[in-house]
């Protein structure tokens, strides 16, 4: 399926957007990624006309955010260059966009918190900067370490306002802000600069989180999965205790029911909760309730929805589809469908993993 959607991105018009997870960053990613698999050098050659489209345009973009601004395409950048699908300096290509967040997160006096719009994002572009060891001797990496703490503190400070003001969830999101910001302080975590502050912080939100249901069965699923990213490093038996609660919690057939069958993205679609039970199937321990339903729970909704989304997508590749509405970013389309179908096989495996 990846190919039949790469195929179909090499011939379309590309979005105007140049962001990461809505525009042309996310499509050059996954281009990049089918080239390194496939060897088809029109993947490279589409991408790196994109690529080299959205340098020469970055400083002229007024989003800073990691949606569609300069966090997410810093971030994508910094991921082709460590990775090699790109070649170049990162201290040179992404010193305007280095500046431009230095400013963004001092400046922000109301600041959102989640990935798209808010402070994780920027900080998700600061780990990948700082995790670049070529650049560790650099003044550009002192200074981003610097923000980095800048930053976290500036979470420690909102973030319990977020908590206290929890809403029920309505609608499935994948990037919902909760989960994201402990998945984000977990990579943080990895670069050992800040880390007694971020345990405590994460400490003391349990009193908020830690008799917390979200009204979702699907959010259920998403927040477990973060507090046991999280717990991996930290070993809160209180944590762990309410892992095991949430995993108890969860209703498969009502989360089954969640589930919007038109939604072909992975931000409020199906494929993005199978993206979560294939996380839970495989990471969490075989003791914690419910597990078995974890990998039979995917493969019921695969087998329910996959084959129409592959028929889509073919029809799409096609030049045939009828479906006018279908975006090709990351999170809102179908280039994170393609990205996990090619990275991650096992996700859209309609045979059981266990």
């Amino acid at each position: 399926m990846f190919k039949e959607i790469a195929d179909y991105l090499l011939n379309i018009d590309k979005e105007k957007a140049s962001g990461l997870l809505v525009g042309n960053v996310g499509v050059s990613l996954f281009l990049y990624q089918v080239y390194r698999k496939t060897g088809q050098t029109e993947f490279e050659e589409t991408a790196d006309m994109m690529l080299n489209n959205i340098l020469e345009k970055q400083t002229m973009l007024s989003s800073t955010n990691f949606r569609d601004g300069l966090a997410g395409i810093g971030w994508g950048i910094e991921y082709l260059l460590q990775n090699n699908y790109y070649e170049g300096d990162s201290e040179e290509i992404l010193e305007d966009v280095d500046n431009v967040i230095f400013k963004s997160v001092y400046e922000a006096r109301l600041p959102l918190l989640g990935v798209n719009e808010g402070l994780c994002g920027y900080l998700l572009y600061l780990n990948s900067r700082i995790k670049n060891t070529e650049s560790s001797n650099s003044v550009a990496h002192r200074i981003n370490c610097g923000l980095f703490k800048v930053l976290i503190n500036k979470i420690d400070k909102i973030a319990p306002d977020h908590f206290q003001s929890l809403t029920k969830d309505i609608h499935f999101d994948l990037l919902w802000e909760f989960p994201a910001l402990l998945v984000v302080l977990r990579q943080s975590l990895d670069l050992n600069l800040y880390n007694e502050k971020i345990i405590n912080m994460v400490n003391q939100w349990m009193v908020y989180l830690g008799s917390y249901l979200p009204s979702m069965h699907c959010h259920r699923l998403s927040l477990l999965l973060a507090l046991y990213s999280i717990n991996t490093y930290i070993h809160s038996i209180e944590m762990e205790q309410h892992i095991k609660v949430l995993a108890y919690s969860i209703d498969f057939n009502k989360l089954k029911s969640e589930v919007d069958p038109y939604a072909i993205n992975i931000m409020h679609g199906w494929p993005g909760v199978v993206c979560l039970l294939s996380m839970a199937s495989q990471y969490l321990n075989a003791d914690y309730p419910n597990y078995h339903l974890f990998d039979k729970t995917r493969c019921e909704i695969l087998h329910q929805y996959l084959n129409g989304l592959e028929e889509q997508i073919d029809n799409l590749s096609k030049g045939i589809s009828e479906n006018k509405s279908i975006s090709i970013g990351i999170v809102n389309g179908i280039t994170g469908i393609g990205i996990i179908d090619l990275c991650y096989p096992e996700v859209m495996s309609v045979n059981s993993n266990k």
